[in-house]
């Protein structure tokens, strides 16, 4: 074969496995197929899966998978000849794959080239002509040379230039919309196309606080909702009915769950990465919602990470959707903090891929202790670890681009019938029907 059908032959074949994988066909044979292959195989401090569906069992059970990304480096603060950070809580790029760290203990952003070399570090913005320091900071989200920094001890979201010069600051809307009372602690920030900024709040249920361009308050947006059976609804009537302090202070038990994180994607679809309740693992802990703030893909009772609980200290210990993000194709990554693991979805919620872990101290390279963020950087994956004081950088691994590439085919119905393209292309040369066997 040439150069040319070789590569369509390879994206031929990933694309056959995508769509085996929808199947839920071959879950042994492709399993135990991993150890044939000699390059980024499984061996290291983690494994690569994903998931198939039984179709025996309607169950979803793991399966190895060779690896779709590896590990690159590891960036910390002797890596770069400064000192160890003292914490990292959050991570971004921008448009031009340039990384930004928030290091909120110390009231610092760092930013780094398109290789991750150091390039410069605000530690306070001036607005006014005043020094604003942001520790205790928790988000960060860089867009068209703007900073947008979730200063989470002050209350506010400050918005600057990349030398640290303050355009706006947000502070808590004076709004009849506002509860009494409400607590406003930025934790993440997101900005669309149009400039219109969306903030998560810890603690609130209310979804996430809108402003315009104009930095007018625009409303809540996109709250989850909790499920509520027949009985659920008739209960709920029966103590607005018969209220007394008992029954009011537990109403805070069927509470929607807040949003940890969001992230404007294509066609200003903001994706919301939230976890549920601590009574067992979570379901539809991801939402992507329309400009109108209605979810589009309608898998609440879908569990985005894996069923797996453990103790610790006596105490039961689950996943915890920490982070998420987007890249124009709308393959969307999700944090589990709890476990270490990133797990890769395409537009369609289809898993592509799980990578990344806990295991030990999470000294080794591809784990941690307490992941907090992750991060698209081109075809990158960044993640940040508070506890290693360090983040990750997880490159595609050729595999994985063949793969991305067939799952992209596939979607748009280039690829309609894979197995058919495949048997006339191996028909046509026999040479490809033993090349990637």
């Amino acid at each position: 074969m040439n150069r040319l059908s070789k590569k369509y032959f390879q994206i031929l074949i990933a694309a056959l496995m995508v769509l085996t994988f929808s199947l839920g066909m071959g879950i042994k044979s492709f399993a135990l197929s991993t150890s044939k292959f000699s390059d980024e195989s499984n061996q290291g401090p983690f494994e690569s899966y994903t998931y198939w569906l039984d179709s025996k069992s309607n169950e979803k059970e793991a399966a190895l998978s060779k690896p779709m990304y590896k590990v690159s480096s590891v960036v910390d603060g002797t890596s770069i000849g400064m000192s160890p950070f003292s914490s990292v809580d959050d991570i971004c790029s921008d448009e031009n794959n340039n990384a930004y760290l928030l290091n909120g203990t110390d009231s610092r952003v760092i930013i780094f080239d398109k290789d991750y070399k150091y390039v410069n570090m605000i530690t306070s913005f001036l607005y006014d002509g005043n020094e604003l320091k942001f520790n205790g900071a928790q988000g960060i989200t860089v867009k068209d040379n703007r900073i947008y920094v979730a200063d989470t001890l002050n209350a506010r979201v400050i918005i600057s230039d990349l030398s640290g010069n303050v355009e706006r600051v947000l502070t808590l809307p004076e709004s009849r919309l506002i509860p009494d009372g409400f607590d406003y602690k930025p934790i993440k920030v997101a900005v669309d196309t149009t400039d219109t900024i969306y903030v998560a709040s810890d603690g609130s249920f209310y979804g996430a606080i809108v402003y315009s361009p104009e930095n007018e308050f625009m409303g809540f947006y996109g709250a989850n909702t909790v499920p509520a059976s027949l009985s659920t609804v008739l209960q709920t009537l029966f103590d607005k009915l018969f209220s007394n302090d008992i029954k009011k202070g537990s109403t805070v038990l069927s509470l929607p769950y807040q949003i940890n994180d969001l992230v404007a994607g294509p066609d200003d679809f903001i994706y919301t990465a939230s976890t549920g309740n601590s009574s067992g693992y979570s379901k539809g802990q991801v939402h992507v919602l329309s400009p109108g703030g209605s979810d589009i893909i309608g898998k609440d009772g879908f569990n985005f990470a894996d069923k797996k609980v453990t103790n610790y200290n006596q105490k039961s210990q689950f996943q915890s959707i920490g982070s998420i993000d987007v890249d124009s194709d709308g393959f969307f990554y999700i944090l589990d903090s709890k476990y270490g693991r990133v797990f890769w979805y395409d537009k369609n919620c289809n898993l592509m891929s799980v990578f990344g872990g806990s295991v030990g101290n999470g000294t080794q390279k591809g784990t941690f202790v307490n992941a907090v963020a992750v991060a698209i950087n081109g075809s990158d994956i960044l993640v940040a670890d508070n506890s290693g004081k360090s983040f990750t950088v997880f490159s595609m691994t050729e595999y994985g681009a063949l793969v991305r590439t067939a799952q992209l085919k596939t979607l748009s119905g280039e690829f309609k019938s894979v197995e058919a393209e495949w048997k006339k292309i191996s028909k046509q040369d026999a040479n490809c029907q033993l090349a990637y066997s």
